[in-house]
């Protein structure tokens, strides 16, 4: 992830996009222009705050993963272990 003085606040305006991009699935037709919109900032921003890692550093959290999905670690279900899996895909980290 970036790092820099406006991180924080770049790091809020995207959770506010996915959120308004997870309501917006509900919307007319003829809103879907705004989706669009909402969507393609939404990437953008992802993009700049999470840029794109090279394969041979995504290895160490492959296995972090992975291991997590087996029960390797007292605490950590396969839930959890799930939605952490697809948090590290959505912000690009595997």
């Amino acid at each position: 992830m970036r790092t820099g003085k406006n991180t924080d606040k770049l790091t809020a305006v995207f959770e506010a996009l996915c959120k308004a991009q997870a309501v917006a699935h509900e919307w007319e037709s003829e809103e879907e222009e705004i989706w669009n919109k909402i969507n393609d900032l939404r990437e953008s921003l992802q993009e700049y705050l999470w840029p794109v890692t090279k394969p041979e550093e995504t290895e160490p959290i492959k296995k972090l993963l992975e291991e997590l999905a087996a029960g390797k670690c007292p605490g950590v279900k396969g839930a959890t272990a799930y939605k952490i899996q697809k948090f590290a895909a959505e912000r690009g980290y595997v």
